[in-house]
Protein backbone atom coordinates (compact mmCIF):
# COMPACT_ATOMS: atom_id res chain seq x y z
CA UNK A 1 0.00 0.00 0.00
CA UNK A 2 2.78 2.26 0.85
CA UNK A 3 4.61 1.42 -2.23
CA UNK A 4 1.51 1.92 -4.33
CA UNK A 5 0.20 5.37 -2.94
CA UNK A 6 4.32 6.64 -3.51
CA UNK A 7 4.29 5.13 -6.97
CA UNK A 8 1.07 7.78 -7.49
CA UNK A 9 2.64 10.21 -5.94
CA UNK A 10 5.73 10.05 -8.36
CA UNK A 11 3.14 10.14 -11.35
CA UNK A 12 1.50 12.88 -10.26
CA UNK A 13 4.73 14.90 -9.39
CA UNK A 14 5.68 13.78 -13.02
CA UNK A 15 2.43 15.09 -14.36
CA UNK A 16 2.77 18.47 -12.40
CA UNK A 17 6.08 18.59 -14.00
CA UNK A 18 5.15 18.35 -17.20
CA UNK A 19 1.97 20.41 -17.38
CA UNK A 20 4.20 22.86 -15.60
CA UNK A 21 6.69 22.72 -18.19
CA UNK A 22 3.95 23.32 -21.06
CA UNK A 23 2.96 26.28 -19.63
CA UNK A 24 6.50 27.65 -19.23
CA UNK A 25 6.76 27.10 -22.91
CA UNK A 26 3.91 28.84 -24.32
CA UNK A 27 3.21 31.64 -22.18
CA UNK A 28 5.61 34.48 -21.89
CA UNK A 29 8.64 34.05 -20.17
CA UNK A 30 9.04 34.12 -16.04
CA UNK A 31 8.59 38.08 -14.91
CA UNK A 32 10.76 39.51 -12.57
CA UNK A 33 10.00 41.33 -9.86
CA UNK A 34 6.38 42.30 -10.50
CA UNK A 35 4.58 40.72 -13.35
CA UNK A 36 1.62 43.01 -14.05
CA UNK A 37 1.93 45.90 -16.07
CA UNK A 38 -0.10 48.97 -17.89
CA UNK A 39 -0.69 47.99 -21.71
CA UNK A 40 -2.08 51.24 -24.00
CA UNK A 41 -2.59 51.08 -27.62
CA UNK A 42 -4.52 52.78 -30.62
CA UNK A 43 -5.35 52.46 -34.22
CA UNK A 44 -4.72 55.14 -36.72
CA UNK A 45 -5.18 56.02 -40.67
CA UNK A 46 -8.47 54.12 -40.96
CA UNK A 47 -7.09 51.21 -38.91
CA UNK A 48 -3.96 50.57 -41.10
CA UNK A 49 -1.39 51.77 -37.80
CA UNK A 50 -1.36 50.58 -34.69
CA UNK A 51 0.98 51.26 -32.03
CA UNK A 52 0.97 49.92 -28.10
CA UNK A 53 2.92 50.92 -25.01
CA UNK A 54 3.54 49.04 -21.55
CA UNK A 55 5.04 50.13 -18.05
CA UNK A 56 4.75 48.51 -14.97
CA UNK A 57 2.55 49.75 -12.42
CA UNK A 58 5.22 51.94 -10.63
CA UNK A 59 5.51 54.09 -14.07
CA UNK A 60 9.01 52.06 -15.29
CA UNK A 61 8.90 51.01 -18.64
CA UNK A 62 7.71 47.00 -19.21
CA UNK A 63 8.63 45.58 -22.48
CA UNK A 64 6.27 43.81 -24.81
CA UNK A 65 6.37 40.37 -25.20
CA UNK A 66 4.17 39.42 -27.98
CA UNK A 67 1.71 41.15 -30.35
CA UNK A 68 -1.08 39.80 -32.67
CA UNK A 69 -2.65 41.69 -34.96
CA UNK A 70 -6.21 40.67 -36.62
CA UNK A 71 -6.81 42.01 -40.74
CA UNK A 72 -10.33 42.85 -42.30
CA UNK A 73 -8.89 40.52 -44.75
CA UNK A 74 -8.56 37.57 -42.34
CA UNK A 75 -4.69 37.99 -41.96
CA UNK A 76 -3.25 37.01 -38.48
CA UNK A 77 0.38 37.95 -37.71
CA UNK A 78 1.95 37.88 -35.05
CA UNK A 79 5.16 39.13 -33.46
CA UNK A 80 6.96 37.49 -30.59
CA UNK A 81 10.38 39.38 -30.68
CA UNK A 82 9.08 43.04 -29.84
CA UNK A 83 10.90 42.84 -26.59
CA UNK A 84 10.36 46.67 -26.02
CA UNK A 85 8.25 48.99 -24.17
CA UNK A 86 6.92 50.71 -27.48
CA UNK A 87 5.34 48.95 -30.59
CA UNK A 88 4.62 50.35 -33.61
CA UNK A 89 3.58 49.56 -37.15
CA UNK A 90 2.55 51.82 -39.83
CA UNK A 91 0.57 50.33 -43.03
CA UNK A 92 -1.16 51.40 -46.23
CA UNK A 93 -4.49 50.77 -47.96
CA UNK A 94 -5.13 46.94 -48.22
CA UNK A 95 -3.85 46.35 -44.88
CA UNK A 96 -6.84 47.46 -42.87
CA UNK A 97 -6.88 45.72 -38.87
CA UNK A 98 -10.21 44.82 -36.87
CA UNK A 99 -8.42 44.34 -33.77
CA UNK A 100 -4.40 43.62 -32.03
CA UNK A 101 -3.88 41.52 -28.73
CA UNK A 102 -0.84 42.96 -26.92
CA UNK A 103 1.07 41.06 -24.40
CA UNK A 104 3.57 42.31 -21.41
CA UNK A 105 4.73 39.99 -18.90
CA UNK A 106 1.46 38.09 -17.54
CA UNK A 107 -0.94 40.53 -19.22
CA UNK A 108 -2.35 40.55 -22.23
CA UNK A 109 -4.44 43.48 -23.92
CA UNK A 110 -6.82 43.57 -26.38
CA UNK A 111 -7.42 46.43 -28.37
CA UNK A 112 -10.12 47.40 -31.39
CA UNK A 113 -10.26 49.69 -34.00
CA UNK A 114 -14.14 50.96 -33.93
CA UNK A 115 -15.24 47.54 -33.57
CA UNK A 116 -13.98 45.59 -36.71
CA UNK A 117 -11.46 48.07 -38.66
CA UNK A 118 -13.15 51.22 -39.10
CA UNK A 119 -15.10 52.25 -42.29
CA UNK A 120 -14.16 51.19 -45.19
CA UNK A 121 -13.33 54.13 -48.21
CA UNK A 122 -16.53 55.70 -49.95
CA UNK A 123 -15.15 53.74 -53.22
CA UNK A 124 -15.60 50.39 -51.80
CA UNK A 125 -18.00 50.84 -49.69
CA UNK A 126 -21.36 49.36 -51.36
CA UNK A 127 -22.63 52.72 -51.23
CA UNK A 128 -23.71 55.27 -53.66
CA UNK A 129 -22.60 58.20 -51.68
CA UNK A 130 -22.97 61.07 -54.07
CA UNK A 131 -26.62 59.95 -55.40
CA UNK A 132 -25.26 59.70 -59.01
CA UNK A 133 -26.71 56.11 -59.50
CA UNK A 134 -23.55 54.96 -59.59
CA UNK A 135 -21.90 52.65 -56.87
CA UNK A 136 -17.84 52.25 -55.85
CA UNK A 137 -15.00 51.97 -58.11
CA UNK A 138 -14.80 51.11 -60.76
CA UNK A 139 -18.40 51.93 -61.39
CA UNK A 140 -18.39 55.24 -60.26
CA UNK A 141 -16.22 57.85 -62.13
CA UNK A 142 -15.66 59.93 -59.03
CA UNK A 143 -13.50 57.32 -58.00
CA UNK A 144 -9.87 57.49 -58.71
CA UNK A 145 -9.15 53.57 -57.28
CA UNK A 146 -11.01 51.51 -54.76
CA UNK A 147 -8.98 53.21 -51.73
CA UNK A 148 -10.45 56.76 -52.61
CA UNK A 149 -12.46 57.61 -50.04
CA UNK A 150 -14.85 60.00 -52.27
CA UNK A 151 -17.04 59.42 -54.63
CA UNK A 152 -17.57 63.13 -55.65
CA UNK A 153 -17.08 64.95 -57.47
CA UNK A 154 -17.62 63.59 -61.04
CA UNK A 155 -15.19 64.72 -63.47
CA UNK A 156 -16.55 66.68 -66.53
CA UNK A 157 -17.10 63.90 -68.67
CA UNK A 158 -19.79 62.17 -66.59
CA UNK A 159 -20.94 65.35 -64.71
CA UNK A 160 -24.10 66.05 -66.60
CA UNK A 161 -23.28 69.69 -67.48
CA UNK A 162 -22.27 71.32 -70.91
CA UNK A 163 -18.47 72.13 -69.47
CA UNK A 164 -17.05 73.60 -72.65
CA UNK A 165 -20.58 74.94 -74.43
CA UNK A 166 -20.41 72.76 -78.03
CA UNK A 167 -24.00 71.28 -76.91
CA UNK A 168 -22.78 68.18 -76.21
CA UNK A 169 -22.79 66.60 -72.44
CA UNK A 170 -20.21 64.16 -71.15
CA UNK A 171 -19.10 60.90 -72.57
CA UNK A 172 -19.68 59.43 -75.18
CA UNK A 173 -21.59 62.24 -76.71
CA UNK A 174 -19.23 65.05 -76.57
CA UNK A 175 -16.38 64.77 -78.46
CA UNK A 176 -13.90 66.42 -76.00
CA UNK A 177 -14.04 62.92 -73.78
CA UNK A 178 -11.98 60.35 -74.16
CA UNK A 179 -13.81 58.58 -70.95
CA UNK A 180 -16.29 59.13 -68.11
CA UNK A 181 -13.35 60.21 -65.87
CA UNK A 182 -11.71 62.74 -68.48
CA UNK A 183 -12.42 65.49 -66.34
CA UNK A 184 -11.80 68.19 -69.72
CA UNK A 185 -14.44 68.43 -72.53
CA UNK A 186 -12.52 70.63 -74.38
CA UNK A 187 -9.52 68.52 -74.79
CA UNK A 188 -11.12 66.91 -78.11
CA UNK A 189 -10.46 63.53 -77.66
CA UNK A 190 -6.96 63.95 -78.19
CA UNK A 191 -7.44 65.08 -81.32
CA UNK A 192 -6.09 68.57 -82.52
CA UNK A 193 -8.67 72.02 -82.25
CA UNK A 194 -8.51 71.88 -86.64
CA UNK A 195 -9.62 68.10 -87.17
CA UNK A 196 -11.70 67.32 -83.77
CA UNK A 197 -15.64 68.09 -85.62
CA UNK A 198 -16.38 70.77 -83.26
CA UNK A 199 -16.81 74.76 -83.38
CA UNK A 200 -14.18 75.16 -80.81
CA UNK A 201 -14.56 79.08 -81.23
CA UNK A 202 -17.71 79.50 -81.76
CA UNK A 203 -17.57 81.30 -85.70
CA UNK A 204 -19.74 78.25 -86.89
CA UNK A 205 -16.69 76.85 -89.13
CA UNK A 206 -15.23 74.04 -88.02
CA UNK A 207 -11.70 72.69 -88.74
CA UNK A 208 -9.39 72.79 -90.97
CA UNK A 209 -9.48 73.55 -94.12
CA UNK A 210 -13.30 75.46 -93.29
CA UNK A 211 -12.45 77.00 -90.50
CA UNK A 212 -9.46 80.03 -91.29
CA UNK A 213 -8.01 80.17 -87.73
CA UNK A 214 -6.37 76.60 -89.04
CA UNK A 215 -3.36 76.44 -90.67
CA UNK A 216 -3.55 72.42 -90.84
CA UNK A 217 -5.19 69.66 -89.43
CA UNK A 218 -2.87 69.61 -86.92
CA UNK A 219 -3.65 72.84 -85.47
CA UNK A 220 -4.70 72.49 -82.11
CA UNK A 221 -6.68 76.11 -82.17
CA UNK A 222 -9.29 77.44 -84.01
CA UNK A 223 -8.49 80.99 -83.23
CA UNK A 224 -8.15 83.74 -83.13
CA UNK A 225 -8.95 83.91 -86.92
CA UNK A 226 -6.53 85.88 -89.30
CA UNK A 227 -6.99 89.43 -89.90
CA UNK A 228 -9.32 88.86 -93.24
CA UNK A 229 -11.69 86.79 -91.72
CA UNK A 230 -12.25 88.09 -88.14
CA UNK A 231 -15.10 90.93 -89.02
CA UNK A 232 -12.93 93.91 -87.85
CA UNK A 233 -11.65 96.92 -90.11
CA UNK A 234 -7.93 96.30 -89.45
CA UNK A 235 -6.59 98.67 -91.57
CA UNK A 236 -8.73 101.29 -91.32
CA UNK A 237 -9.90 101.41 -94.91
CA UNK A 238 -13.75 100.90 -94.42
CA UNK A 239 -13.32 97.49 -95.58
CA UNK A 240 -13.85 94.50 -93.54
CA UNK A 241 -12.67 91.09 -95.01
CA UNK A 242 -13.60 89.75 -97.95
CA UNK A 243 -14.49 93.34 -99.29
CA UNK A 244 -11.33 94.39 -98.50
CA UNK A 245 -9.20 94.18 -101.86
CA UNK A 246 -5.83 93.49 -99.58
CA UNK A 247 -7.67 90.48 -98.92
CA UNK A 248 -7.61 89.34 -102.43
CA UNK A 249 -4.61 87.81 -103.87
CA UNK A 250 -5.06 89.76 -107.04
CA UNK A 251 -6.44 93.05 -105.21
CA UNK A 252 -9.71 92.45 -106.78
CA UNK A 253 -11.96 92.76 -103.94
CA UNK A 254 -15.34 91.76 -106.82
CA UNK A 255 -13.16 88.14 -107.37
CA UNK A 256 -14.46 85.76 -104.99
CA UNK A 257 -11.85 83.24 -106.19
CA UNK A 258 -9.20 85.43 -105.27
CA UNK A 259 -10.58 85.76 -101.73
CA UNK A 260 -7.78 84.76 -99.25
CA UNK A 261 -9.85 84.26 -95.59
CA UNK A 262 -6.07 82.71 -94.22
CA UNK A 263 -4.31 86.13 -94.80
CA UNK A 264 -3.43 87.83 -91.85
CA UNK A 265 -2.49 91.68 -92.84
CA UNK A 266 -5.51 93.73 -94.42
CA UNK A 267 -3.06 95.83 -95.06
CA UNK A 268 -0.41 94.11 -97.07
CA UNK A 269 -1.48 93.95 -100.82
CA UNK A 270 -2.63 90.63 -101.30
CA UNK A 271 -1.14 89.41 -98.11
CA UNK A 272 1.25 85.97 -97.81
CA UNK A 273 4.61 85.34 -96.33
CA UNK A 274 6.43 87.23 -98.34
CA UNK A 275 7.06 90.59 -100.16
CA UNK A 276 6.98 92.20 -103.65
CA UNK A 277 9.54 94.38 -104.61
CA UNK A 278 10.22 97.38 -107.36
CA UNK A 279 12.21 99.60 -108.21
CA UNK A 280 12.72 102.53 -111.41
CA UNK A 281 15.24 104.87 -113.06
CA UNK A 282 14.91 106.89 -116.22
CA UNK A 283 18.71 106.79 -116.68
CA UNK A 284 21.35 104.72 -115.42
CA UNK A 285 25.12 105.02 -117.04
CA UNK A 286 27.64 102.06 -116.49
CA UNK A 287 31.58 101.83 -116.63
CA UNK A 288 31.73 105.25 -117.91
CA UNK A 289 35.04 107.02 -119.24
CA UNK A 290 33.64 109.55 -116.93
CA UNK A 291 33.11 107.99 -113.60
CA UNK A 292 35.71 110.18 -112.08
CA UNK A 293 33.80 113.02 -112.70
CA UNK A 294 29.53 111.35 -112.81
CA UNK A 295 30.46 108.35 -110.22
CA UNK A 296 29.61 104.87 -111.36
CA UNK A 297 26.68 104.42 -111.89
CA UNK A 298 25.10 107.78 -113.15
CA UNK A 299 22.16 107.64 -112.57
CA UNK A 300 19.71 110.80 -111.61
CA UNK A 301 16.42 110.07 -111.51
CA UNK A 302 15.53 106.77 -109.76
CA UNK A 303 12.68 105.68 -107.54
CA UNK A 304 12.42 103.51 -104.78
CA UNK A 305 16.23 102.81 -104.71
CA UNK A 306 16.46 100.31 -102.12
CA UNK A 307 13.73 98.29 -104.36
CA UNK A 308 13.15 96.05 -101.34
CA UNK A 309 10.15 96.03 -99.77
CA UNK A 310 7.93 97.85 -103.12
CA UNK A 311 7.02 101.43 -101.92
CA UNK A 312 5.27 104.67 -103.08
CA UNK A 313 7.74 106.66 -104.53
CA UNK A 314 8.65 109.49 -107.53
CA UNK A 315 11.70 110.72 -108.89
CA UNK A 316 10.20 112.53 -112.26
CA UNK A 317 11.58 115.24 -113.42
CA UNK A 318 10.37 117.78 -116.13
CA UNK A 319 12.99 120.12 -118.68
CA UNK A 320 16.27 118.73 -116.30
CA UNK A 321 18.58 120.52 -118.57
CA UNK A 322 21.36 117.39 -117.58
CA UNK A 323 24.10 117.26 -119.91
CA UNK A 324 26.88 114.98 -119.80
CA UNK A 325 30.09 116.12 -121.38
CA UNK A 326 33.68 114.66 -122.18
CA UNK A 327 36.01 113.50 -124.06
CA UNK A 328 34.25 110.72 -124.76
CA UNK A 329 31.30 112.41 -126.02
CA UNK A 330 27.58 113.88 -124.82
CA UNK A 331 24.38 113.31 -123.48
CA UNK A 332 21.41 115.39 -123.14
CA UNK A 333 18.09 114.50 -121.49
CA UNK A 334 14.59 116.85 -121.65
CA UNK A 335 12.93 115.00 -119.25
CA UNK A 336 12.83 112.13 -117.59
CA UNK A 337 10.07 110.48 -114.80
CA UNK A 338 10.30 107.44 -112.24
CA UNK A 339 7.58 106.03 -110.07
CA UNK A 340 7.19 103.35 -108.08
CA UNK A 341 4.18 102.28 -106.21
CA UNK A 342 2.95 99.54 -103.93
CA UNK A 343 -1.02 98.80 -105.12
CA UNK A 344 -2.31 95.22 -104.26
CA UNK A 345 1.23 94.02 -105.32
CA UNK A 346 3.96 95.86 -107.25
CA UNK A 347 4.45 98.86 -109.88
CA UNK A 348 7.06 100.20 -110.96
CA UNK A 349 7.50 102.90 -114.30
CA UNK A 350 10.15 104.88 -116.02
CA UNK A 351 11.07 106.66 -119.07
CA UNK A 352 12.54 109.79 -120.68
CA UNK A 353 11.79 111.95 -123.34
CA UNK A 354 13.91 113.62 -125.70
CA UNK A 355 17.65 111.87 -125.02
CA UNK A 356 20.45 112.44 -127.91
CA UNK A 357 24.23 110.60 -127.32
CA UNK A 358 26.82 111.99 -129.62
CA UNK A 359 30.45 111.07 -129.65
CA UNK A 360 33.76 112.78 -129.11
CA UNK A 361 33.22 114.59 -132.52
CA UNK A 362 30.06 115.96 -131.96
CA UNK A 363 28.36 113.59 -133.86
CA UNK A 364 24.49 112.64 -133.26
CA UNK A 365 25.00 108.21 -132.63
CA UNK A 366 21.44 108.19 -130.91
CA UNK A 367 18.32 110.27 -130.27
CA UNK A 368 15.20 108.69 -128.43
CA UNK A 369 12.14 110.85 -128.60
CA UNK A 370 9.89 108.78 -125.87
CA UNK A 371 11.44 105.43 -124.11
CA UNK A 372 9.10 104.32 -121.18
CA UNK A 373 9.40 100.83 -119.54
CA UNK A 374 6.91 99.56 -116.61
CA UNK A 375 6.87 96.12 -114.38
CA UNK A 376 4.56 94.85 -112.22
CA UNK A 377 4.14 92.21 -109.80
CA UNK A 378 0.68 90.57 -108.84
CA UNK A 379 -0.67 87.98 -107.46
CA UNK A 380 -2.75 85.75 -109.43
CA UNK A 381 -4.58 82.35 -108.57
CA UNK A 382 -2.46 82.76 -105.08
CA UNK A 383 0.72 82.76 -106.28
CA UNK A 384 3.02 85.84 -107.89
CA UNK A 385 2.78 87.00 -111.25
CA UNK A 386 5.74 89.14 -113.03
CA UNK A 387 5.34 90.52 -116.14
CA UNK A 388 6.99 93.91 -118.26
CA UNK A 389 6.84 96.12 -121.24
CA UNK A 390 7.99 99.14 -122.88
CA UNK A 391 7.40 101.52 -125.69
CA UNK A 392 9.85 103.61 -127.92
CA UNK A 393 8.89 106.58 -130.42
CA UNK A 394 11.59 108.14 -132.32
CA UNK A 395 14.21 106.29 -132.52
CA UNK A 396 17.41 107.60 -134.52
CA UNK A 397 20.74 105.50 -134.99
CA UNK A 398 23.19 107.50 -136.75
CA UNK A 399 21.09 109.65 -138.25
CA UNK A 400 18.67 107.07 -139.50
CA UNK A 401 14.94 106.22 -138.37
CA UNK A 402 14.97 103.19 -136.93
CA UNK A 403 11.45 100.96 -137.17
CA UNK A 404 10.53 99.74 -134.20
CA UNK A 405 8.66 96.17 -133.57
CA UNK A 406 5.86 96.02 -131.16
CA UNK A 407 4.53 93.41 -129.24
CA UNK A 408 1.88 90.97 -130.33
CA UNK A 409 -0.89 90.62 -128.20
CA UNK A 410 -2.12 87.37 -130.02
CA UNK A 411 1.58 85.53 -129.10
CA UNK A 412 2.50 84.55 -125.61
CA UNK A 413 6.28 85.32 -126.74
CA UNK A 414 7.58 89.16 -126.42
CA UNK A 415 8.50 89.68 -130.29
CA UNK A 416 9.04 93.19 -129.55
CA UNK A 417 12.73 92.82 -128.72
CA UNK A 418 15.56 94.03 -131.13
CA UNK A 419 19.17 93.98 -131.47
CA UNK A 420 20.70 96.51 -133.16
CA UNK A 421 24.72 96.02 -133.50
CA UNK A 422 26.71 98.94 -134.44
CA UNK A 423 30.05 98.41 -134.93
CA UNK A 424 33.05 100.04 -132.69
CA UNK A 425 30.02 102.29 -131.20
CA UNK A 426 28.65 99.32 -129.53
CA UNK A 427 24.86 97.42 -129.49
CA UNK A 428 21.71 98.88 -129.23
CA UNK A 429 18.68 96.91 -127.54
CA UNK A 430 15.72 97.53 -127.71
CA UNK A 431 12.47 96.02 -125.04
CA UNK A 432 15.56 94.20 -123.60
CA UNK A 433 14.12 91.71 -120.55
CA UNK A 434 15.38 89.53 -118.24
CA UNK A 435 12.81 87.38 -116.15
CA UNK A 436 14.35 85.04 -113.56
CA UNK A 437 11.36 84.15 -112.16
CA UNK A 438 10.89 85.58 -108.95
CA UNK A 439 12.59 89.15 -110.66
CA UNK A 440 11.82 91.01 -114.12
CA UNK A 441 13.56 93.73 -115.56
CA UNK A 442 12.33 95.35 -118.70
CA UNK A 443 14.28 98.31 -120.17
CA UNK A 444 13.35 100.52 -123.19
CA UNK A 445 16.86 101.26 -124.71
CA UNK A 446 19.66 99.18 -123.65
CA UNK A 447 22.73 101.06 -125.45
CA UNK A 448 25.53 98.52 -124.27
CA UNK A 449 29.83 100.04 -125.37
CA UNK A 450 28.65 103.32 -126.05
CA UNK A 451 31.34 106.06 -126.53
CA UNK A 452 29.42 106.90 -122.59
CA UNK A 453 30.05 103.69 -121.26
CA UNK A 454 26.73 101.06 -120.93
CA UNK A 455 23.44 103.61 -121.60
CA UNK A 456 20.08 102.47 -119.87
CA UNK A 457 17.10 104.32 -120.80
CA UNK A 458 14.17 103.77 -119.01
CA UNK A 459 14.30 100.70 -116.78
CA UNK A 460 11.87 99.19 -114.46
CA UNK A 461 12.15 96.06 -111.94
CA UNK A 462 9.70 94.29 -110.45
CA UNK A 463 10.04 90.96 -107.89
CA UNK A 464 9.19 89.01 -105.01
CA UNK A 465 10.86 86.62 -102.05
CA UNK A 466 8.64 83.85 -100.53
CA UNK A 467 5.01 83.66 -101.65
CA UNK A 468 3.41 87.23 -100.75
CA UNK A 469 0.11 85.68 -101.98
CA UNK A 470 0.37 82.44 -99.97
Amino acid sequence: MGKRRFAVLACLSAFTLFVGGAIAVAGPPPDKGNSDAVITGSFSDECRDFEADAEKPDGKPKDISYVELHYADGRVVKDESVNSPHYEIDEGPGDEKTHAFVKSGTTTERFDCDGGGGDPPECSDGVDNDGDKKIDYPDDPGCDSPEDDSESPNPQCSDGVDNDGDGKVDYPEDPGCEDPRDDDESDNGGQPECSDGVDNDGDKKIDYPDDPGCESPEDDSESPNPECSDGVDNDGDGKVDADDPECHTDGDATNPDSYDPRDDDESNGGGGDGDFSCRASALRIDASPLSPVIGDPFEPFVANDAKSPCADEDASLINTGDQISGPPGTLTIKAAHAVTEDDNGADAEAGVANVIVKNDVGVEVLRVGVANASATGRCEGGQPVLDGESEIVGLNINGNEVTIPQDDPETPEDESFTEIPLGPLGTVFLNWEDDSGDELTRRAVFFEGSPLGDVIIGEAIADYSGNPCA
